[in-house]
């Protein structure tokens, strides 16, 4: 696998992971925080459960000690805690099921310190309560606690006519009355209506304290899956990471840690060392750039031998060499003296052999006038520059003198000859340049005759440099496309494909790169360019890879465009003519039919079903017979023009030749559809026509083929059709010979 590929995926995973046990966590702390809230709401509704309860119990605990003792603090007492209970007052701060232990019998209800709420104690729980039998519970108990309130009154009606009777404390009638108010209290029915009340609160209590264990119950065990999850995926995140370790290593500190052997291994002279069975990523390419690097070094180290021992035997060989040198070739010492020349000098010359040369002043026999006629000094001499000046000289506009004093112009190379670090003359190469002046001739007229013949044919000639991305264009270039020079002057790659049409572009950027790695480096091409005023123009492009005659390298590309506008335009039109009737300019049988092609296997896909339908004009013939032919071509034009009205752009109309068309029809589901598109279709077809002002009607026998059902093939659906037709048209009485 790519390491690329690997590391992304493989990161993709781990943020994957990561993100699932961050959202784990995250809802643990929602549930935590829900858990929290559920056992606050749990304490909370508790305490109000039990002060339900509680409440309860110090009503009947102050009516009893108020009848008992006939004291009034408890009366007032009973009605504190009432009061609190229906949020007739505000609660006391600090308020719990306990709170009235801690008062004694100086209790004044002014001197309590209260809260601003006044919320009855049953509309606090019922807040805190979604269960309807928990809400029934409740209103039983209140339903039953106002029966009970109902007894208490009666009997603290009793006590206060006890308190207000003036009879002493031993007085029989108050005693009874008193006694009257505490049986009243102590009663079976009073204490069955207390239970009534007790009972259902305590039903409550159990079931709300149900419903919260519960409740609580179900979250911490959704909380223990959670952390289950989040652990086992911290774990799965380990072996993960374990994994990923084991074959990061595997796939690159393995295979690394091979080719760095290797490399050892060359840098140590060991030009055999390769590395093979590396995995399929970058490092199996590096791995193969490495083998072959190692073979060109190897191949390299050879070629050194090699040229080792060539060059112990080009010392044996050297006289051989300058013998057998295509170039003419001497040498002259420090006193400008001829030391050596070879074959080619001595009969460039004129001389019959080296020796007539060697010993003699080189200067002096052959370079002592100039080209102008001038003589030359010694001095001035450009071949003894090599020597005196230690560097290369080379001229190309000079004249050497034959032995027979006749001269000829040539092109020469001055080295200086170095000997152990010092100089010790010359070695002179020279040719004879005449034909080369000639041919250099030869060459610039043809060049401008081939500027003259391209500015005649307006053929335009590019340059591309593939290196520097520019491209070089002639006048006929700009011409064509209707640019200034100013304006296409070194005209980068991105701004000559800015001029290409969108839809040839992609095709001319493959031929570029097709054509820089194809060994024959040719191409031609036809697309289209952005005319400067005109708008788009189709070109004929031609290229070929050559050498950049600069730098002999295979980096440019040069080739020629030519206007084929004109030639498109008549191709277009000769296209459409192939395919389209010349009368109505509907497509013809050949179009239709090729339409039928992709229709078919479209609904072949989608299941669908393609109608055919058949269209002839009845008694067409006497039309032509009775207005013209011209009146005749003018109805089958109308009748084509309101054909391909009516039909959707999925649709194709077509007319087959005389009066005959044929309509296809495309995704026809419905079996009635056919019969409405050709009443439709008879409708518009006997539509009045005018024509140079004679009305007429003309009306159409029409037959139908539904694919697949009535045929599968083009040919098979047309002539069903035209049988259909045929039927139609006979049930008019017109006849088969009305066809």
């Amino acid at each position: 696998m790519n390491i690329r590929k690997y590391y992304i995926i493989t990161g993709m995973i781990f943020i994957l992971v990561l993100v699932i046990l961050l959202t784990a966590l995250f809802y643990a702390v929602l549930i935590q925080q829900r858990l929290k809230t559920h056992t606050i709401d749990r304490q909370l509704n508790m305490d109000l459960s039990m002060e339900l309860f509680n409440s309860s119990e110090e009503l009947t605990r102050f009516a009893r000690l108020f009848v008992i003792t006939g004291k009034p603090v408890y009366r007032d007492m009973y009605y504190e805690v009432l009061d609190i209970r229906n949020g007739t007052v505000p609660r006391p701060e600090n308020y719990s099921p306990a709170y009235w232990y801690l008062h004694d019998e100086s209790f004044s209800s002014l001197q309590l310190e209260r809260t601003t709420m006044r919320i009855p104690l049953n509309e606090q729980i019922m807040k805190g309560i979604d269960s309807n039998e928990e809400k029934a519970l409740l209103v039983l108990s209140q339903k039953n606690s106002d029966h009970l309130v109902l007894m208490e009154e009666r009997a603290f009606a009793i006590m206060k006519e006890v308190l207000n009777d003036n009879y002493k404390t031993s007085n029989p009638v108050k005693e009874s009355k008193q006694a009257r108010a505490v049986k009243l209290l102590f009663s079976k029915e009073y204490n069955a209506e207390k239970e009534m009340i007790m009972k259902p609160i305590q039903q409550f209590i159990q079931l709300q304290r149900n419903r919260t264990n519960d409740d609580i119950d179900y979250l911490e065990t959704k909380l223990l899956y959670i952390l289950i999850v989040v652990i086992l995926g911290v774990l799965c995140s380990v072996l993960f990471i374990i994994y990923w370790i084991k074959n990061s290593i595997k796939m690159i500190y393995n295979p690394l840690s091979r080719l760095h052997y290797q490399l050892d291994s060359i840098i140590k002279g060991e030009y055999k060392s390769r590395c093979y069975n590396l995995p399929n990523n970058e490092i199996g390419f590096l791995g193969e750039h490495f083998n072959e690097i190692a073979d060109q070094l190897e191949a390299d180290q050879q070629k050194h031998h090699e040229a080792e021992a060539l060059l112990r035997k080009s010392e044996e060989n050297i006289r051989l060499l300058v013998d057998s040198a295509a170039e003419a070739m001497f040498g002259i010492d420090m006193d400008g003296k001829c030391t050596f020349a070879n074959s080619v000098c001595v009969k460039l010359l004129g001389y019959d052999c080296a020796e007539d040369l060697i010993g003699k002043n080189i200067h002096n026999l052959m370079h002592h006038t100039s080209v102008t006629g001038e003589h030359i000094n010694l001095d001035e001499c450009k071949i003894n520059q090599a020597f005196k000046h230690n560097k290369k000289i080379h001229a190309d506009d000079d004249i050497f003198f034959r032995k027979n004093g006749s001269y000829f112009e040539v092109e020469y190379w001055s080295y200086p000859l170095i000997t152990e670090s010092e100089v010790t003359g010359a070695v002179v190469t020279f040719i004879d340049n005449t034909e080369k002046k000639r041919v250099h001739n030869n060459i610039r007229n043809e060049v401008n005759q081939l500027k003259t013949i391209l500015q005649v044919s307006r053929v335009g000639t590019w340059e591309y440099d593939l290196e520097t991305g520019i491209i070089k264009v002639n006048s006929a270039f700009r011409e064509i496309l209707g640019y200034s020079r100013p304006e296409m002057d070194s005209l980068r790659i991105k701004d000559f494909y800015s001029l290409i049409h969108s839809d040839d572009i992609e095709q001319l950027r493959i031929r570029f790169n097709k054509n820089y790695y194809s060994n024959n480096g040719k191409f031609h091409l036809e697309f289209r360019m952005k005319h400067n005023t005109a708008g788009w123009v189709w070109i004929l492009g031609c290229g070929t890879l050559v050498c950049n005659w600069k730098t002999t390298k295979k980096h440019v590309i040069t080739g020629t465009i030519t206007d084929i506008t004109l030639r498109k335009k008549e191709e277009e039109k000769i296209l459409y003519m192939a395919n389209h009737d010349a009368l109505t300019g509907l497509p013809n049988r050949r179009s239709v039919k090729e339409k039928f092609v992709l229709l078919s296997a479209l609904a072949q896909r989608r299941e669908s079903k393609i109608g055919v339908f058949f269209i002839d004009l009845d008694k067409f013939k006497p039309v032509n017979d009775t207005y013209g032919h011209e009146f005749g071509d003018e109805v089958l034009r109308v009748i084509g023009a309101r054909l391909k009205g009516i039909i959707r752009k999925s649709d194709m109309v077509s007319r087959l030749g005389g009066d005959e068309f044929v309509l296809l029809v495309n995704d026809l589901n419905d079996s009635d559809n056919h019969i409405v598109l050709k009443n439709k279709l008879i409708n518009t077809i006997s539509e009045v026509i005018l024509y140079k002002g004679a009305e007429m009607r003309v009306e159409a026998s029409i037959g139908c083929a539904v694919y697949p059902d009535d045929g599968k093939s083009f040919e098979e659906l047309v002539e069903y059709a035209d049988n259909s037709m045929y039927h139609d048209k006979k049930s008019k009485n017109y006849g088969a010979t009305s066809r």
